[in-house]
């Protein structure tokens, strides 16, 4: 895609055009080896779309996960590397574009493969800690304090709004944790999750157009494919630098609303594969703004196709394997205030039921190597 610009963001591409520049440059070899990708993440499947664009063999792909091994994903057949590498075989590429890389890497020399035998097509842990392309003063960083004090003015914001005009809106996952567990934000975590019925967020982002402070970035309206249903909502005074592949974004410190879908009563399994082959196709064609662009309409068109107002079960099933939220409408009802932080808000009536299909035993607190934040984001004061 092209770099774009709005009044409330603006989108990058270093990371995607090097993924794409560095396939483009590896061609020649590729089509001189026998080639497998390590993983079936979706980087994995985009590079395996774009090779296939160009008319260039993938064996197949191999993967650790036992689930997945000895199945077909994408029309290519999962091995488990100890089925491909366990004879050496000088003439095996395996292409990589995984945070674990190094994991992968010494994997395959294990089996007496050299690393002429590998590629990384996109170092992910380098690409998504490099922040010098955003060019913003890491003198104005925000600290953790302030960024949830700049959350918490949006999350009321919201709160506002929505009362006003009759919107609907329920705190999720972490932050629906934090307010059950610990009447706020979880101490390790960063920032705030929402579910809205995607037909309200196109309501608020209508709503939002005027205000000078607060907006929306939806993939209805803006293009921007965060996956799982993720918008934005913004505050503009201060700036939040984006870093997950394939999105790298400049915008307003945010908020993540989670769009819950209308789902249809039978024939879930068909919805789904659906849902996932134009998702596939919205991610796989990140390489033509044209073609990304046509393909998140579609998928849009399909997953707005389904009201929520007249469906008894609703979710969404985006990546990444988001298949267990599927729920039944009345347990988020017209919901019930719990305390968060300084306020009150609105959550699923049966949050109980909620927390239990996604966390467990959510009142048991992780280990604490695993008391962390996950996000990819650094936020500044502007100038």
């Amino acid at each position: 895609m092209d770099v774009e610009k709005t009044e409330t963001f603006k989108i990058y591409n270093t990371a995607i055009n090097k993924f794409y520049n560095n396939l483009d440059r590896l061609e020649s070899k590729l089509r001189e080896k026998k080639i497998y990708i390590f993983g079936t993440s979706t980087p994995s499947c985009m590079m395996l779309s774009y090779l296939n664009e160009k008319q260039i063999q993938v064996e197949g792909f191999l993967d650790n996960n036992i689930s997945r091994t000895g199945t077909r994903f994408r029309n290519k057949e999962v091995f488990y590397p100890s089925e491909v590498l366990s004879e050496y075989n000088p003439d095996i590429l395996v292409l990589i574009v995984s945070g674990f890389q190094k994991q992968m890497i010494k994997q395959i020399l294990s089996f007496g493969y050299t690393e002429n035998n590998v590629e990384i097509v996109l170092d992910i842990n380098k690409e998504m800690n490099d922040y010098s392309h955003f060019e913003h003063n890491t003198n104005n960083q925000l600290s953790e304090s302030e960024m949830k004090k700049y959350q918490i003015d949006i999350l009321k914001k919201l709160d506002d709004v929505c009362r006003a005009n009759g919107l609907r809106y329920y705190l999720a996952f972490g932050t629906l944790l934090g307010a059950v567990r610990h009447k706020g934000f979880i101490p390790w975590d960063d920032d705030i999750d929402i579910y809205m019925p995607a037909e309200d967020i196109i309501k608020l982002r209508k709503i939002l157009e005027k205000d000078s402070r607060f907006k929306m970035i939806t993939q209805y309206d803006d293009y921007v494919y965060f996956g799982q249903g993720c918008c934005l909502m913004i505050n503009n005074e201060v700036t939040s630098d984006i870093n997950r592949f394939p999105i790298q974004l400049s915008t307003g410190i945010s908020i993540d609303i989670f769009s819950l879908y209308g789902l249809p009563d039978e024939n879930i399994d068909k919805y789904i594969a659906e849902i996932r082959r134009m998702e596939a196709d919205v991610l796989d064609a990140m390489y033509s703004e044209e073609k990304y662009k046509k393909n998140l309409n579609k998928l849009n068109e399909y997953l707005l196709s389904y009201s929520y107002d007249s469906s008894k079960k609703i979710g969404s099933v985006l990546f990444p394997g988001y298949e267990r939220m599927l729920y039944d409408k009345k347990d988020f009802g017209e919901g019930i205030e719990l305390n968060f932080e300084d306020g009150c808000y609105i959550c699923p009536k049966e949050y109980k039921k909620i927390l239990e299909m996604y966390y467990g035993d959510f009142m048991t607190l992780p280990p604490e190597e695993e008391r962390k934040g996950w996000h990819y984001n650094m936020c500044y004061y502007n100038k």
